[in-house]
């Protein structure tokens, strides 16, 4: 981020539809804060670069994931259902998209933080958040908001979803504890409901697996 400039940062993070609202026409959305690049110092730049200094919703967020999904590619939101699919709007490169994808990915696998998040049938990916909760006079030292943040399948995505846990309580409390599992199980029920074919090699290994235990 210190390479590029606060500029560029705030940029990348417009593009992607934070700091406004997304078009869903539902009263009262919030639209978040992008804060002015215009005064940022090199320390507000880091901070910014990996989530701090900005506030955002969840559906913001899972637009911005959307868009990771679809090769950079940006599509309008929207609460009903449509048939047709409006024109989308390359905000990233099918580049980056792949390679932050691929990123996503490793931080399911096996020494990632997200492995809680994985899927039997399916390879996804993702990324794991815990922040501290922001009170009166700051961010409080010991309460949080865990989150998973994801696409699946991993290679051609059919769903972006965003998993916030708002102050877990028990002792643990990182996103890749508690709101990984949620996603993997919400994730897990909507490919069925969706009929998507399952990822071939995992199928395949699965059915190993099985043919296996039943010789046993």
């Amino acid at each position: 981020a210190l390479d590029l400039s606060g500029g560029v940062v705030w940029d990348m993070f417009y593009r992607l539809g934070f700091g406004q609202s997304t078009g869903i026409g539902f009263p009262g959305e919030s639209i978040g804060h992008l804060p002015d690049s215009t005064h940022w110092r090199p320390i507000e730049v880091a901070a910014m670069s990996y989530g701090y200094g900005l506030n955002a919703t969840a559906l913001q967020l899972a637009q911005a994931y959307m868009v990771l999904g679809n090769g950079g590619l940006k599509y309008p939101l929207g609460l009903i259902y449509r048939d047709e699919i409006e024109q989308g709007e390359q905000v990233l490169s099918q580049s980056v998209s792949d390679s932050v994808r691929k990123a996503m990915k490793a931080v399911v696998s096996k020494g990632g933080t997200g492995t809680r998040a994985q899927l039997p049938l399916y390879e996804v990916g993702g990324k794991t958040g815990t922040v501290h909760r922001v009170g009166k006079r700051g961010y409080e030292k010991s309460e949080y908001k865990a989150l998973f943040a994801g696409v699946a399948p991993i290679d051609n995505p059919e769903i972006a979803m965003v998993v916030v846990i708002d102050g877990p309580a028990g002792a643990e409390y990182y996103g890749g504890e508690v709101a990984a599992p949620v996603f993997s199980r919400v994730v897990n029920g909507a490919m069925r409901l969706l009929n998507v074919r399952p990822d071939k090699g995992l199928a395949e290994s699965l059915s190993k697996s099985n043919t296996l235990a039943s010789r046993k």
